[in-house]
């Protein structure tokens, strides 16, 4: 029987739907009644387990609350602050536990943990896994960041990224720019490779690298020196960079999204491999924000050669595959009760008895103005009291 206060993730959604009858009103009406806020943590699952230990000193006073958030990214993949600012962050906005989850890289782990212990946060180790056509991602939890599976991984996932990359920056050529009528050309080591280059070094507080350092490095060097993966949001900041668009929000609705002219699909390994990948290196796995999937994506769609009619389709196929969870609650998740009941229907609709997690997080890449960028403009999840926060503690120490 599983510890559903395993990485302090949340409740299983077995237990919501026993004490909610189902509904999202309900949902949170159960989690308030029970913690004073819209979800169940740290609980064990309601077949009698044992408690786990104490674990040590109270955490603060009964009503003091605290944050959990287990979906944030750094400059190793498509955000821009280094792990040890994201930590300060952490500190700064009350999170208790926190996760670093870079898109299919472990390269900024080890930092994390050292800073996050530095700041006094429990950390997580994480990884974001882009599967199929880069429309399904999954994140691993509780990670072993020295699985030897990995570096397989993440080289396969970099030389996909750069071709990838090159192919869009290809695309975008053939079009042009409306208000110039000039073609929309990018070089991929200065504009992609040397602007990412001194993103990284901005995050350290280190100068731009100088025209003629930028010169001297071959495309191989470039890469080299860079921590982490090759994203869209990279091609993105150069598009504004370079004045073709205000902000990467018009860069993907008009040049980079999944039905803009220059969108491509991204090679990614199937869903049933990322699953089984995260479990081999000691994590839980969970699809991560599936509202993007039922929202904005086109159904019916083929994945791996089977096409799915609809989203329960492909939920049912996703928990067969053995996945721990869904990422159903993140900040503003209040807003959108519907998004919880389209993934608990699913779940309920595919049959299947194994308890399915709640995943909690921002996903946060760093950003805190108000236009560009991606994701949340600040790092938290869901405020936890000291009575959950002292359950997430046994389950992350048992």
């Amino acid at each position: 029987m599983r510890n559903l206060a395993l990485l302090g993730l949340l409740a299983a959604y077995s237990v919501a739907r026993a004490q909610s009858g189902g509904s999202p009103e309900a949902l949170r009406a159960s989690g308030e009644r029970a913690f004073g806020l819209s979800a169940l943590l740290g609980m064990e699952d309601a077949k009698n387990q044992p408690a786990p230990p104490p674990a040590g000193p109270p955490v603060g006073a009964a009503q003091q609350q605290s944050l959990i958030d287990f979906h944030t990214h750094s400059y190793c993949s498509d955000g821009i602050k280094s792990p040890e600012d994201m930590a300060k962050e952490a500190k700064a906005a009350g999170v208790l536990y926190w996760a670093l989850t870079d898109h299919d890289t472990t390269a900024c782990l080890s930092r994390a943990q050292k800073a996050a212990a530095a700041e006094g946060i429990h950390f997580v180790p994480g990884i974001e896994l882009s599967a199929e056509d880069d429309s399904v991602h999954v994140l691993g939890l509780g990670i072993d960041p020295g699985f030897s599976g990995w570096k397989a991984y993440v080289d396969r996932a970099r030389t996909e990224r750069v071709s990838r990359s090159k192919a869009i920056l290809a695309k975008l050529a053939t079009l042009t720019d409306p208000a110039t009528s000039a073609p929309i050309q990018l070089d991929f080591k200065k504009d992609i490779l040397i602007s990412r280059i001194n993103v990284e070094r901005a995050a350290e507080g280190k100068p731009p690298l100088t025209d003629v350092e930028a010169q001297s490095l071959s495309e191989k060097d470039a890469l080299a020196m860079i921590r982490g993966q090759i994203t869209r949001p990279d091609i993105a900041r150069a598009l504004v960079d370079n004045k073709f668009v205000k902000n990467s929000r018009e860069a993907f609705d008009k040049y980079l999204g999944d039905d803009a002219p220059a969108g491509l699909p991204m090679d990614g390994i199937s869903y049933q491999d990322a699953v089984e990948l995260i479990h081999k290196a000691g994590g839980k796995a969970f699809l991560a924000h599936p509202y993007t999937i039922f929202k904005f994506k086109k159904f019916p769609r083929k994945y791996g050669g089977t096409q799915y009619a609809d989203f329960n389709g492909l939920a049912k196929s996703i928990i067969d595959s053995g996945i721990d969870g869904f990422e159903t609650l993140r900040p503003g998740s209040e807003k959108f009760p519907e998004d919880a009941k389209t993934v608990d229907d699913a779940i309920q609709k595919s049959g299947s008895q194994q308890p399915m997690l709640m995943g909690i997080g921002s996903d946060y890449h760093g950003y805190t103005q108000e236009k560009g960028g991606i994701g949340p403009r600040a790092i938290g999840g869901i405020a936890v009291s000291q009575q959950q926060a002292q359950g997430l503690l046994r389950g992350l120490n048992p």
